[in-house]
């Protein structure tokens, strides 16, 4: 049966700035199904906030059951990268070893709350994330797991000094809403830092791929501070890492406030606009060339990089995937798998044994740069790279 998406709040006053018909899911292993369903995606720019944001939202049956939902931050190598970055940044608003309690909201696989025992373990820490649930008020590693949406949980009981959410945000449906509750139910000295991706470092890398349907919302720091201003709370400070997931990612750090904040008010709405679709032009033509260059090798051709996010690569791109021998990917426990919604099987690298001048392909958008270093060492004739960065 088709699912009909519900609408974002944010629609009424706003404008369509992308439409992808027919559009993928993401994180799909399992046996290929040339029919699997697809569903068409919408962009939309509030025309009162430049809040940029997906109309249609999907289910979160649809987007991550249990039985396909992949991701986890400890196997995530760019994730790994990123987030002695993202303490770093906390450092410099919180004394870590002093925090008594933290609560993170998205807790995944409770690696972030691992490495921040480490550095403080006299510290109680919470996970908030419905992915959790069988695990519903467990103590897992001395964390306390809480399996149900931050929206069901009662703050006030918990306390936290520090809420962290880091790649959480822009999964739930009103953000606005989650930051009211966090800003009202919480003590007045909580300190928030979040960690977003970045929309105007996914412009500027080029990374239009990581518009999808799990992601309901883009901001940058003028449209996510306004939401902080809105509901009572001041910014301390933010953060850009470019070297982040999804072309870069916004740290940003805030408290309630003891008086109202201004918005930010000159947002250049129409400029913003012109600027996306004139990005997403590019990026179109760089995969329409990609393609082309793709099509014309002649020999044995692999990808590298089992990416969560391949289904829309190859919907951007085009590419034939079923002229490729296999999908090369460092982590053994991909080995054998296919996409239930690309025509590729993964082969870890132990068994995938490339030939020496063979044609590359790197397949992993997040992680073009160590993945480039580690095809040179298998003497390729040559490596395709996407545009982007």
């Amino acid at each position: 049966m088709k699912f009909t998406p519900t609408k974002n709040k944010y629609s009424t006053n706003s404008e369509c700035i992308l439409k992808l018909d027919n559009f993928p899911l993401t994180e799909k292993f399992g046996s290929y199904n040339k029919n699997f369903e697809t569903y068409d995606l919408e962009l939309h720019i509030c025309m009162d906030s430049g809040h940029v944001f997906l109309k249609n939202i999907l289910s979160p049956n649809i987007l991550y059951s249990k039985e396909e939902y992949k991701y986890t931050t400890s196997k995530s190598p760019m994730k790994i990268r990123s987030l002695p970055h993202f303490v770093d940044f906390c450092s410099k608003f919180i004394d870590i070893q002093e925090t008594e309690r933290v609560l993170e909201i998205g807790g995944n696989d409770l690696y972030l709350m691992k490495l921040w025992r480490e550095l403080n373990p006299k510290a109680e820490c919470y996970v908030v994330d419905p992915v959790h649930e069988a695990l519903d008020g467990k103590i897992i590693d001395e964390i306390n797991v809480i399996g149900k949406f931050v929206e069901e949980v009662n703050l006030n009981e918990i306390k936290p000094n520090v809420v962290l959410c880091v790649h959480t945000l822009e999964h739930i449906v009103d953000p606005n809403l989650v930051i009211s509750e966090l800003i009202e139910n919480t003590q007045p000295d909580t300190t928030f830092i979040f960690e977003v991706p970045c929309y105007d470092s996914m412009l500027e890398g080029k990374r239009l791929d990581v518009i999808f349907h799990q992601h309901l919302n883009y901001f940058n720091i003028n449209t996510l501070s306004n939401i902080i201003f809105r509901n009572g709370g001041q910014v301390l400070g933010y953060e850009i890492n470019h070297q982040g997931s999804c072309g870069g990612v916004l740290m940003i750090a805030f408290k309630k406030s003891k008086e109202k904040v201004k918005a930010i008010n000159d947002i250049d709405i129409q400029k913003k606009i012109v600027h996306f679709k004139k990005t997403f032009k590019n990026f179109q033509l760089s995969m329409e060339i990609l393609n082309e260059d793709y099509s014309g090798l002649e020999g044995l051709k692999f990808g590298y990089g089992a990416s969560l996010m391949l289904s829309t690569f190859a919907y951007h791109s085009k590419i034939d995937f079923n002229s490729m021998e296999c999908i090369i990917d460092d982590d053994e426990s991909k080995n054998n798998l296919n996409y239930e919604n690309v025509p590729v099987k993964v082969k870890s690298l132990n068994n995938a044994k490339p030939l020496e001048n063979s044609f590359f392909l790197i397949t992993s958008l997040e992680n073009i740069r160590p993945i480039f270093n580690k095809i040179n060492t298998l003497k390729p004739r040559r490596i395709l790279l996407p545009n982007v960065s």
